[in-house]
């Protein structure tokens, strides 16, 4: 390493710089930090001071300044509980109201999507895709050894995309209702 003598593996040195990647501070087994995230701290690693210099400063220089650190910390989380409590009284308010109407969407959905699952397209969608699925299962059968990769690219990829192109995972994704709300 190049903060002391410790030597890794390749993938084990390789797991250690990059086990916390860029928002994370990344030490050395010898206790170096090896990099600083800019989200943790804004001192390089070798203005830091370790742990016991820490609560020294902050029983000296920085006591007072730590009291009214802790009592905006306070507020702050009385503040929060206060918010929750008014956001969840609202969100009540509006799921009171809301409640009704969704279920009534939601019953229109699935009434259009019985009497789609009854149109012939439907019918004929489900059964070219079934009669593919095991036609394209029997070929791997008979060639194992032939890559799907390149079926994939004699046939074309539309015809495997197993799970955006089966009919009812299609149904689900467009009359999908997260997408007003």
């Amino acid at each position: 390493m190049p903060c002391c003598e410790i030597v890794y593996h390749s993938q084990c040195g390789i797991d250690r710089l990059f086990s916390g990647g860029y928002y994370s501070n990344i030490e050395c087994l010898c206790g170096n930090h090896l990099h600083d995230s800019p989200y943790y701290s804004s001192v390089s690693s070798s203005e830091q001071v370790s742990v016991e210099e820490g609560n020294a400063l902050l029983e000296g220089d920085a006591k007072a300044d730590m009291k009214k650190l802790k009592e905006k910390s306070k507020e702050l989380s009385t503040a929060r509980k206060e918010f929750e409590h008014h956001l969840k009284e609202e969100f009540a308010a509006f799921e009171e109201i809301a409640l009704p109407q969704l279920e009534a969407i939601k019953g229109l959905k699935e009434a259009r999507i019985a009497a789609i699952k009854q149109s012939a397209q439907y019918k004929a969608f489900s059964s070219k895709k079934t009669s593919f699925t095991l036609m394209f299962g029997k070929f791997q059968k008979k060639f194992p050894t032939i890559p799907r990769r390149s079926i994939r690219n004699k046939i074309g990829p539309n015809s495997f995309c197993y799970r955006y192109n089966s009919s009812l995972m299609m149904l689900r994704r467009k009359f999908r209702l997260r997408k007003w709300y």
